[in-house]
């Protein structure tokens, strides 16, 4: 987990209160041990957390663009992983009314 989302994980707990919190983890190629340092993060903030994979909609996006392209792993992945991202947050706002 990089220094931004920490610090975002942690200054949203001391803002919102951690019952107010939800931490997601959309691991789609994500090193294992950054998966386990958010859990641990969430863990020790006392903040709920939920796992999310998007590795379905990240391996497709390659193979979905590669007879336009010259190559199958390019930017178009990485922002297909971002947009899947936020598409999955946008869903879990929606079911929760959390963002709202």
């Amino acid at each position: 987990m990089n220094g931004f989302r920490r610090g975002a994980a942690i200054g949203g707990g001391n803002a919102l209160g951690a019952e107010n919190v939800l931490g997601v983890s959309m691991p789609g190629h994500t090193p294992r041990r950054e998966q386990e340092g958010c859990r641990g993060l969430a863990m020790n903030l006392e903040f709920s957390s939920s796992t999310v994979p998007i590795t379905d909609v990240f391996d497709s996006t390659g193979g979905r663009f590669a007879p336009a392209s010259a190559t199958a792993r390019d930017v178009t992945r990485k922002y297909s992983s971002a947009a899947s991202a936020g598409i999955n947050l946008m869903a879990l706002s929606n079911k929760f009314g959390s963002m709202g």
